[in-house]
């Protein structure tokens, strides 16, 4: 672990302590969530602030984490109330003398923020970087879900959402005071998007053609990112591009039912499924044109890193996307659940690789001026001193 230091605007209550942040997640594998707080802990590691990380299970964000040198805990908190592990939680932040909880997701703002409250931890934030309204559950669960989160956003001081459109439900369909919450945008370090590898040895270890078009994917293989309407999309796209190829990287309980589905599309050797990777850049070089095809997104943190890398975008209009992609200018918007608006916008980028290029360029230009993990990291550290030096 490499950490980059702290500001030192304003006094803290003891600088000469640092401040104990535990920043609870229900991390799984290695996606936007758990990119977020690695690199809140990355940036903020040092003389003021120390990290911990707790989430519910063993898996690869657990891996990741403690290679990096980070403490991490288990605690399950995978049933929607569990008074056990919500004690073991309080007993831990007691034990550990824990001075701020920093809480992700529906289920871990509900454990963190009551067993914080309970062990009278002196600040409790949380980061919004998904609507419940947006997850795949029932009508009765999620009015259960927005009732929760509502109840205990009563005992955090603020509540960060990663994009104005996220801000906007927590303030009108969730009934949360608007002066607790403040829209801080996800942002990237460009400097780790260099390629390692050519694109023709990305490629050649892909099997996919040097001149063939490439269309890819990131994510995890849920309902919520859509990969099977991009896989619907790729039939008519191929009518145009005989010889396209997608690749989809990652993971998820969805990858079984998608690959079953190109061998029915008639599609299983134009596509490649890579699993999780860390060699993004590379993947992302390899491709002519990045599609996030999601259902309902936060801001993620792939499509910064797709358009940083400079790739030509095609996104559907969620959220908070049209936050980062100016339509026409910075890539190109399409509405959720649409094949047929998915090819006729990559079509449309393949066909004109001058405009596409230029595209790219202005969106990597975008990500430079306005989110970049400085701004990020910056704007969350005020929040963290304005509690610390107000505690609740």
């Amino acid at each position: 672990m490499a950490p980059h230091g702290n500001s030192s605007r304003g006094p803290l209550a003891n600088p000469n302590k640092p401040v104990k942040v535990c920043l609870i997640l229900g991390g799984m594998g290695v996606g936007g969530g758990e990119k977020y707080v690695l690199l809140l802990a990355e940036h903020l590691s040092g003389p003021l602030y120390s990290f911990h990380f707790v989430t519910h299970q063993e898996s690869l964000f657990c891996e990741e984490a403690r290679r990096l040198g980070y403490p991490v805990t288990v605690i399950d908190m995978t049933k929607r109330f569990n008074p056990v592990s919500l004690y073991k939680l309080t007993q831990f932040f007691k034990q550990e003398r824990i001075n701020l909880v920093h809480t992700l997701g529906a289920r871990m703002n509900f454990y963190g923020r009551l067993a914080g409250h309970w062990a009278g931890v002196p600040s409790i934030c949380s980061t919004v970087v998904n609507s419940i309204l947006d997850y795949p559950i029932g009508v009765l669960k999620r009015a259960l879900y927005v009732n929760a989160d509502a109840w205990t956003a009563r005992t955090a001081q603020r509540i960060i959402a990663v994009a104005e459109a996220l801000g906007r439900d927590l303030r009108d369909k969730y009934g949360i005071p608007a002066e607790k919450i403040l829209t801080i945008h996800n942002g990237i370090d460009l400097a780790t998007l260099a390629p390692t590898r050519s694109r023709e040895a990305i490629r050649a270890e892909l099997g996919i053609p040097a001149e063939s078009p490439c269309v890819g994917a990131i994510g995890r293989m849920t309902h919520q990112k859509g990969f099977t309407y991009l896989l619907q999309a790729l039939p008519s796209l191929s009518e145009r591009f005989p010889a396209t190829r997608c690749i989809f990287v990652g993971d998820g309980p969805l990858r079984h039912d998608l690959q079953g589905e190109t061998a029915r599309l008639g599609l299983f050797d134009r596509c490649t499924f890579t699993g999780y990777r860390f060699d993004l850049p590379d993947l992302f070089q390899a491709m002519d044109v990045f599609i996030l095809p999601s259902l309902s997104e936060g801001l993620p943190f792939v499509l910064l890193e797709a358009m940083g890398m400079g790739r030509p975008v095609v996104a559907t209009a969620v959220s908070g996307n049209p936050e980062v992609i100016e339509h026409g200018r910075t890539g190109l918007l399409v509405s959720p659940a649409d094949p047929l608006a998915i090819t006729k916008a990559a079509a449309w980028l393949l066909e004109h690789p001058a405009e596409a290029e230029a595209m790219g360029q202005a969106a990597r230009s975008v990500v430079e001026q306005h989110f970049t993990v400085t701004k990020m990291v910056e704007q969350t550290e005020e929040v963290y001193r304005s509690m610390w030096n107000n505690p609740r």
